[in-house]
C-alpha cells in the first residue's frame, strides 16, 4: 500500500462496532483483530457504530461493515447504521463474525424488506428506524445492487487448509473473496501447559450452541465436559463461560478437546479452538468433514485415542502441533495478505453514489 489509509470498520452487531459490554464481551471475535492488524499496518482505523444520516462516511477510502441477521436480537443493535454506511461507502468491503454466513447473507441481501421489520424493535429504537425509512428507497436500491451491478468483495478468515469454495458458496453474490489466515493472532492464554499425565483423561466440548448432536454420535468413553448451550434453553437462558477460563481451566487441565462441524465444514472458517488446543497441547477430535483438510494425525478416531497411553498421547500431540503449524501464516504474512487486499480493493473503481 502506497499510503496510509482511512478505515471505518463498523458492522450490525455490538461486537462488530465495538460496543459490546466488558460483560458480555466473554469470547474472541475476529473485529478486534481486524483493528489491530489494520493498524499495524499503519492505516487509521475508527472502529465505532455508524449513525444514520451522520456526515463524511463517503470520505473514508475503505468501509468495512460487519454483517449479520437484522432482524436477531445481536443483528438488529446497529443495523440501521450499518446499511447507511454500505450506502454511502466508496468502497465497500464485506466482513462476517459469525459462522452462521448463509443465514445471515441471505437475510439481507435476498429478503431486504426484513432488514426494515420491527417485530422485536425496542420502542426507544423507533425513533432511529423513521430516520432510516427517510433512506429506505437509497437503501433497498442498494441492497439491491449489491446481488447485480454492484458487487461487493467479502472478507473471510479461513485456515490455509480450507477450501474456499465451500465459503463461496453461503455467499455466491460476492465479487471476490479476501481471502487471508488470522489465527497467528489468536489471543495468547496459556504458555505453560501440562503435560499429558498431570490431566484429566476427559473430552471437553465447549461452543455457544448445543453440540449433543454431534458428541451423542462419538459413543465416547472418556467423562465429557460440556460448556454448551443445553437442550431446551433460549437466549440467555443458561450462564456462558468466560472463554479465556475455558482456555486456562477446562482445556489445561483435561486432554480432548472436541470440534462440532459448521454448515460450511472443510471451508477452514477460523475457529480459536484449534489455536488454543494448539497452546495447551490439547488432542483436537473434529468431524471429518470439518478437519480432512488438516489430514494425518488430525484424522483419528475417539476409540484410537481413548485407547492411547501417556507416551502415545504426547506424540500425537506433537504431531497434530507441527500439522497445524506447518499450514498456519505467520502474522508478518497474515499482514501482508490483508495489504493485498486493501491495495486491490483502492485499484478497482470506487462505488455508485445511491443518494
Amino acid at each position: 500500500m502506497s499510503r496510509p489509509l482511512t478505515i471505518l470498520l463498523t458492522g450490525f452487531t455490538s461486537r462488530q462496532a465495538n460496543t459490546v459490554s466488558e460483560k458480555s464481551n466473554i469470547y474472541a471475535t475476529t473485529s478486534p483483530l481486524f483493528a489491530g492488524m489494520l493498524r499495524q499496518l499503519g492505516h487509521t482505523v475508527d472502529w465505532r457504530p455508524t449513525i444514520v444520516g451522520e456526515a463524511g462516511v463517503e470520505n473514508y477510502d475503505i468501509v468495512m461493515v460487519g454483517c449479520s441477521n437484522p432482524n436477531s436480537m445481536t443483528g438488529m443493535v446497529h443495523r440501521y447504521g450499518a446499511m447507511y454506511a454500505m450506502l454511502k461507502a466508496r468502497r465497500l468491503l464485506i466482513w462476517y463474525d459469525d459462522w452462521r454466513v448463509k443465514e445471515q447473507y441471505s437475510a439481507w441481501i435476498n429478503a431486504p424488506d426484513s432488514a426494515w421489520a420491527t417485530r422485536m424493535l425496542h420502542e426507544k429504537r423507533l425513533g432511529e428506524h423513521a430516520q432510516a425509512m427517510e433512506h429506505k428507497p437509497a437503501i433497498d436500491a442498494m441492497l439491491k445492487a449489491l446481488t447485480t451491478t454492484d458487487k461487493a468483495p467479502v472478507l473471510a478468515q479461513l485456515f490455509n487448509w480450507g477450501n474456499e469454495k465451500l465459503f463461496m458458496k453461503e455467499v455466491p453474490e460476492a465479487k471476490w473473496l479476501a481471502r487471508f489466515d488470522i489465527s497467528a493472532f489468536t489471543p495468547v492464554h496459556v504458555t505453560d501447559p501440562k503435560s499429558v499425565v498431570d490431566r484429566s483423561r476427559s473430552w471437553v466440548s465447549a461452543a455457544l450452541s448445543q453440540t449433543e448432536d454431534y458428541t451423542d454420535k462419538l459413543r465416547l468413553t472418556w467423562p465429557l465436559l460440556n460448556q454448551t448451550k443445553p437442550k431446551g434453553k433460549g437466549f440467555g437462558g443458561w450462564k456462558k463461560m468466560r472463554e479465556d477460563a475455558i482456555v486456562k481451566v477446562l482445556y489445561r487441565d483435561n486432554i480432548g478437546v472436541l470440534c462440532k462441524p459448521y454448515s460450511h465444514a472443510g471451508s477452514g472458517w477460523w475457529r480459536s479452538r484449534y489455536s488454543y488446543a494448539v497452546q495447551c497441547r490439547n488432542v483436537m477430535l473434529a468431524d471429518y468433514k470439518e478437519i480432512h483438510g488438516l489430514g494425518g494425525p488430525y484424522l483419528k478416531r475417539a476409540a484410537e485415542i481413548e485407547a492411547m497411553d501417556a507416551g502415545q498421547l504426547e506424540q500425537l500431540i506433537d504431531q497434530q502441533v507441527a500439522c497445524f503449524t506447518s499450514f498456519q501464516d505467520s502474522q508478518s504474512l497474515a499482514l501482508t495478505r490483508l495489504s493485498g487486499h486493501l491495495t486491490r480493493i483502492m485499484d478497482e473503481p470506487a462505488r455508485p453514489v445511491f443518494a
